[in-house]
């Protein structure tokens, strides 16, 4: 099988003009054994702030670039930004005891993508370390040359390519609901793009069976969605291309990806799950209901919880219906009904009582605290409710 040697300079050891620069290290960079069987590997805890200015990122700053440390094909982040302090975009990083990971949120459209490439021909072998958060069900983990998307009871796998036609896709979804990553915790994916007989595992059990997604290569590489990507933590993505790993092999990745990124693990914090906004035709409000989950079973301090709602426009003018990223459809209200367990009809902007074709969706985030002070580390959203006051 054929190996990739590990460059000399991992993740803190940034080659610039051919030579190595010492960055600040990062304690919780990955075994950098698992590299040496793959042609791509872009880890949380080893990408970079700023690919011109080489600089590692660093707990709580944006990621703007994926770095690869085993090839060339840097991604760079291609999403687009909502405004702080409402929600964390673009995508930040943040330590933990497993390696580190970016908190991808499912706001606007959020993803890295490389340079296009002469297609690479299947088969590809994908693990993926993630962990997945609360959001709208059917938004995509990877959409960029490959794809999967969670749809609420079962995967979907795709292959995006170009041809002398023009832009196409694969699309094969599993059936009898094969199974998803379980919510909240942490998840080892691994994805055999490989025509008729793609397959897809979970924690190194296999999902379903076998889908055929067609013959076609890939011309480029990314992580994340041009429209909502799905809600979660991404702690790594490793791809092997032209080939896949053999049993033995992918025994010993496995292994040690279990080691560093325990499997179904979920951290000692509290999160708040299921997540809805519920309508009051008597109050003429949203309120914000949720189940609270805290896995060592401290109460909850429910004078700390944090609320943020949001609004999603789909066709806002009247018009033809426009792409999700070509307009700022996802927004947040503004002021400090904004922030409360419920929100009244009539803190709505004016724009919502406009008549036009199309529907307001709201949505609301929220952060449960424990009584002894701990919390996840970021706000969590329900899905999309639509209100059809237009």
């Amino acid at each position: 099988m054929k190996r990739i040697l590990q460059v000399s300079c991992f993740a803190f050891l940034v080659i610039i003009s051919g030579q190595c620069k010492k960055d600040e290290p990062d304690a919780s960079i990955p075994d950098a054994e698992i590299d040496t069987y793959f042609d791509l590997a872009y880890i949380a805890s080893g990408g970079f702030e700023d690919l011109a200015k080489a600089k590692a990122i660093s707990d709580g700053k944006p990621v703007r670039v994926l770095k690869d440390l085993v090839g060339t094909k840097d991604a760079l982040w291609k999403g687009k930004e909502i405004p702080a302090p409402m929600w964390p975009t673009p995508p930040v990083y943040y330590n933990d005891a497993m390696g580190g990971y970016i908190l991808v949120p499912n706001v606007s459209f959020s993803w890295w993508l490389s340079e296009k490439f002469t297609a690479i021909p299947q088969p590809y072998d994908v693990y993926i370390v993630m962990r997945d958060l609360q959001a709208v069900p059917y938004e995509g983990y990877i959409s960029a040359g490959i794809g999967m998307r969670n749809k609420d009871d079962h995967l979907e796998l795709k292959i995006d390519y170009n041809d002398a036609t023009g832009f196409h896709s694969a699309v094969k979804e599993f059936a009898n609901g094969s199974g998803v990553p379980v919510k909240n915790k942490m998840s080892i994916v691994r994805i055999q793009f490989n025509g008729a007989n793609s397959k897809v595992f979970i924690n190194n059990v296999q999902v379903g069976g076998t889908v055929d997604l067609g013959s076609a290569g890939t011309h480029e590489l990314g992580y994340g969605t041009l429209s909502h990507a799905a809600q979660h933590d991404f702690y790594g993505m490793w791809m092997k291309l032209g080939g896949l790993l053999n049993d033995k092999d992918n025994e010993y990745v496995y292994g040690k990806l279990a080691e560093i990124y325990k499997p179904g693990s979920y951290p000692d914090k509290p999160i708040a799950d299921k997540i809805r906004s519920i309508w009051s035709s008597t109050s003429k409000s949203w309120e914000a209901q949720y189940d609270y989950v805290s896995p060592d079973g401290t109460p909850e301090d429910k004078t700390k919880t944090e609320y943020k709602w949001g609004y999603h426009m789909i066709n806002k003018t009247g018009g033809a219906p426009a792409l999700i990223h070509d307009l700022d459809q996802t927004t947040f209200f503004i002021g400090s009904k904004a922030t409360g367990k419920t929100l009244l009809r009539d803190d709505f902007p004016a724009i919502f009582t406009a008549k036009g074709n199309g529907s307001v969706e709201v949505f609301v985030s929220v952060k449960v605290f424990d009584t002894a002070g701990k919390s996840w580390d970021h706000i969590v959203r329900s899905q999309f409710t639509v209100d059809d006051i237009l």
